[in-house]
């Protein structure tokens, strides 16, 4: 429905929604990206290196976002990802660690990402794809 056409709102406009109700599930990525708080990265520089602290839920939406917040870690000695914050994450999580570490090798960096703050259903999705054989997991 056309907004403009003086039809009226849409009936999802109108309906109260509630983002809490989307968070940790596959139904986040129904509701409008204007409704739903993006992903948010902060760095932060540590004595042995890098960190990437990474908050909210990470899906499809937020994978721009997330492969910006990783690239900075690309040219790092020691590269951290802080997933403490994470409750949800799909397969955009591990398609831009994937990337990040092929990104690493192909400057000459073999060491692979140091994953901290696993929690048992991440861990889970890192074991499953045996992605947990690329990269340094870390309980939180």
């Amino acid at each position: 429905m056309d907004h403009d056409s003086g039809e009226g709102p849409s009936p999802l406009s109108s309906a109260p929604v509630a983002p809490a109700l989307f968070r940790h599930s596959h139904a986040a990525s129904m509701v409008s990206p204007s409704l739903r708080p993006l992903m948010t990265a902060r760095t932060h520089r540590y004595a042995y290196g890098l960190v990437v602290h990474l908050v909210e839920d990470l899906d499809h939406e937020v994978r721009e976002p997330l492969r910006r917040a990783l690239a900075s870690l690309i040219d790092e000695p020691q590269a951290t990802i802080d997933v403490t914050a994470v409750d949800y994450a799909d397969t955009t999580l591990l398609s831009a660690i994937v990337r990040l570490v092929r990104q690493r090798r192909a400057c000459g960096n073999e060491l692979p990402p140091r994953i901290v703050g696993m929690r048992p259903h991440l861990r889970r999705l890192f074991h499953m794809t045996r992605l947990d054989r690329l990269v340094s997991l870390h309980g939180s």
